[in-house]
Formats: C-alpha cells, sequence, structure tokens
C-alpha cells in the first residue's frame, strides 16, 4: 500500500494547515474528547516542525495537521521528506492510526544585495571599472533559482552599465563632479 504524500512550501506561517482528514468516532459524543498525536518516524525533526489537532469545522470534526514552526520550514536548512505517524485516541485507549510523509517544497527566495558606495575619479574612461555588486541567494539548493541577474533600473539615466554583476563606465563625458556629484541607482 502507498502511503500517501502531502506537500508544503518553505518558510510558511506557524499554525498553517498541512493537510485535514475528517474524523468520527461511533462514540459520537466522545468525537470532542479524542486526543491526536504526530509522531515523526524517519528522524527528519518533523515533531518539531509539523503538530496535528483536533478542530470542529461547521458540524465536522477534524484531524488538522499544521505547521508548528515556521521558522525552521526553510528547505535549505532541513529533511525535504518527513514521515510522519499520526494517531487519534478517544477517551477509552481506542487508536487508529495513519502515515503520511510531508514533503517540504521549495520557493524562490529573494536575494540580498550588500549596499554599494563608491567615490570615483572624474576623469575614468569608458569601460573602467568602478566595482561589483555583492549579492547572496538562500536557495543553496536550487540551481534554477540560483540564477542572479543584474539590472541598474533607470540606465538611460546613470553614465554607468553592468557586466555581470561589475559595474563599469559607461559615458565618462557624463562624469562631471561640477555638474552631478552624485549618481544613485
Amino acid at each position: 500500500r502507498d502511503t500517501l504524500t502531502v506537500g508544503v512550501k518553505e518558510n510558511r506561517a506557524t499554525g498553517t494547515t498541512v493537510v485535514a482528514y475528517t474524523v468520527s468516532d461511533e462514540d459520537y459524543g466522545e468525537v470532542s474528547q479524542l486526543t491526536t498525536t504526530l509522531v515523526g518516524l524517519n528522524q527528519s525533526g518533523a515533531d518539531s516542525l509539523f503538530g496535528v489537532r483536533l478542530t470542529k469545522v461547521d458540524t465536522a470534526w477534524k484531524v488538522d495537521v499544521y505547521v508548528a514552526d515556521g521558522s525552521k520550514l526553510d528547505f535549505e536548512k532541513i529533511n525535504q521528506n518527513h514521515s510522519v505517524l499520526i494517531i487519534v485516541t478517544d477517551p477509552n485507549d481506542l487508536a487508529d492510526t495513519i502515515v503520511r510523509v510531508i514533503r517540504v517544497i521549495d520557493v524562490n527566495e529573494a536575494p540580498t544585495l550588500e549596499p554599494f558606495n563608491k567615490t570615483i575619479d572624474e576623469n575614468l574612461p569608458n569601460e573602467a571599472t568602478v566595482g561589483a555588486l555583492v549579492a547572496a541567494d538562500p536557495d543553496t539548493k536550487n540551481a534554477a533559482f540560483r540564477q542572479l541577474t543584474y539590472t541598474i533600473l533607470g540606465a538611460d539615466t546613470v553614465p554607468f552599465k553592468l557586466d555581470s554583476n561589475v559595474i563599469k563606465v559607461a559615458d565618462s563625458e557624463q562624469l562631471d563632479y561640477e555638474t552631478t556629484p552624485m549618481f544613485k541607482f
């Protein structure tokens, strides 16, 4: 028998539902007294990432598997697959269990760019290197997300261009301290 795999995107907030199941008890009055437990099966740290609770939605009771600590749900720092055992127990210690795999899904996260300030001579020639931009991307496991592209917004208003992450002089005639002492871009 196959084990159902459910997915949750990394960085989800604490309390976000991963998956929910309707639960019932033949002793209908005892449904609200059911207890739920989540046990990690593959030593992946699932116990600290996910929790399980009993919730009432309209007239139905549900077992809700949720993100217990969103700050830890980082694809780049944890195992991708978490096998969990979900246990529902009634007041008479009768229990039912299911096994599920929770897969953490990578999302494209924003890179960070270090501040760049540079004082240069006004007589630099075209193609002179001004400096290099330094950026970091938290997506270390996914090559498709790691590709950084650098662009000068408003490039037609500044005398610089980019060669990958390297800033170069594009129009040295515009480098005149008395006319424009500073360029922001």
